[in-house]
């Protein structure tokens, strides 16, 4: 028991440890430190998507529409076959009043899987701007809309009519 610990090893007790062990604890962690960087990094890719769309949904509604197709260009680019950014892309290019562009895009979204009917409407809001009296029946009903119910967007962009397409 009298006896006391070299230095660099390890005696009884709480003696001082050798540096090669931490050494090597450190070599052994930073894989590890590595890995949990790059997880992190690809899953926070994934959480932040959602809120990126959400974004450029923002954007599309406040009329910033230079912004919005920025956000959603690089949506499309890190996952082309994502649908919700290739139709918001499309409902900014109406927005916009390129619609030959937006029928393109909303027919890309449409094959990769966007549902019909949210595609259908989009569509009839692309053709809306052009409709003449006549046809405002076949808009309704590819809008679903009740006769009394005309929606704020339609309102819209049938009171811009077709002076707004493919500019």
């Amino acid at each position: 028991m009298g006896e006391s610990a070299e230095p660099g090893e390890v005696g009884e007790g709480s003696g001082p440890r050798r540096p090669r062990c931490r050494r090597a604890r450190r070599i052994a962690i930073l894989p590890i430190t590595l890995l949990l960087v790059l997880v992190g990094a690809t899953q926070g890719r994934r959480i932040a998507y959602p809120i990126r769309v959400h974004l450029a949904e923002r954007a599309i509604a406040a009329g910033r529409l230079d912004e919005a197709v920025g956000r959603l260009e690089l949506l499309i680019r890190e996952q082309p076959w994502a649908t919700r950014p290739q139709f918001l892309r499309a409902r900014a290019a109406r927005e916009l009043g390129r619609i030959t562009e937006a029928e393109e895009i909303l027919q890309r979204a449409v094959e990769l899987g966007f549902p019909v009917d949210q595609a259908r409407r989009e569509h009839a809001l692309l053709r809306a701007g052009a409709v003449t009296d006549g046809q405002e029946a076949t808009l309704r009903r590819s809008l679903e809309l009740p006769p009394d119910d005309e929606g704020e967007e339609v309102r819209r962009v049938w009171s811009e009519g077709p002076a707004r397409i493919d500019r």
